[in-house]
C-alpha cells in the first residue's frame, strides 16, 4: 500500500493517534469494527453509541467518529472499506 496523502497520523481519540505508514493490514470483516494490524500490536476500533473507556488497544468511538476514521483510512490507502 502506498500513501498518496501527506497526512500520516490518524487521530483515534483525543489522547491516541496512530501512524498509518506502519499499518500492515486492515480488517473490516465485522460490521462496526476496524482492526489495524501493526508490527507489534493490533488496534481495534469499535463504533459505539455510548461512552466506554478503552481497554489496551481497543477503542470505542461514537458513530460519527468511526465514519471519520474509516474515511481517513480509505483516503490514505486509496481503498474502499
Amino acid at each position: 500500500m502506498t500513501a498518496i496523502h501527506s497526512i500520516k497520523g490518524l487521530q483515534i481519540t483525543s489522547k491516541f493517534m496512530v501512524n498509518l505508514v506502519h499499518v500492515l493490514n486492515i480488517s473490516t470483516e465485522e460490521e462496526g469494527v476496524i482492526a489495524l494490524c501493526f508490527p507489534n500490536h493490533l488496534v481495534e476500533i469499535y463504533s459505539c453509541d455510548e461512552e466506554k473507556p478503552h481497554v489496551g488497544f481497543t477503542y470505542y468511538v461514537p458513530v460519527n467518529e468511526f465514519h471519520r476514521i474509516k474515511r481517513e483510512i480509505e483516503q490514505f490507502f486509496s481503498v474502499e472499506l
